[in-house]
């Protein structure tokens, strides 16, 4: 059985020492084994962080307090998110879901954001449809930011505590398949 962290919802996350800038400057996937205590009723980051000095960059994977999958990502003050179309996660305990964000970089302006549920791709929302229009390149995140797992360090105020157990959380050099994604 696969050791995780146990958070409570309130003040317990994993701060990391710095942040995987140059990674978040291209192609990248987030991936990690969730299991909700409660799926709906707030905001709950799995993987984020902000830095608002500058240029103002942000990625965060939550699931939102309508029990929904969310990728939100900026740079240079030009944000974009991917929102499932539909409640993936429910009020009460959730069974463990394996979720995913992948960011597919086209050119230096666009990229396109993907969310899978267990392997399956979700639909998106058509307002926040994962169809970023900005420069990838500029994403810069102070290290008196970095990362936090199991919350959402917003420029050192950390905040969106997940409620439940997370596992397994992976950051990938490249936007995985859907193929790819099914095999993890």
């Amino acid at each position: 059985t696969a050791s995780c962290v146990d958070l409570d919802g309130s003040a317990e996350y994993i701060r990391f020492a710095t942040a995987p800038q140059t990674v978040m400057r291209a192609s990248h996937t987030w991936s990690a084994w969730i299991r909700t205590d409660d799926g709906q009723g707030t905001d709950q980051g799995i993987v984020g962080f902000q830095d608002e000095t500058g240029d103002d960059s942000k990625s965060l994977l939550q699931v939102d307090s309508t029990g929904r999958l969310e990728y939100i990502y900026e740079s240079e003050g030009t944000d974009k998110k991917a929102l499932s179309n539909a409640v993936n996660f429910t009020n009460g305990e959730n069974a463990w879901a394996h979720v995913v964000a992948t960011m597919s970089y086209t050119d230096s302006s666009n990229a396109v954001m993907k969310l899978y549920l267990n392997g399956e791709e979700l639909e998106l929302d058509s307002s926040d449809n994962g169809a970023f229009g900005g420069n990838m390149g500029s994403f810069t995140v102070d290290n008196a930011y970095p990362m936090a797992i199991g919350a959402y360090n917003n420029a050192d105020t950390i905040q969106r505590y997940f409620n439940g157990k997370i596992r397994d959380v992976r950051l990938y050099e490249s936007a995985l398949t859907e193929a790819q994604v099914s095999a993890l």
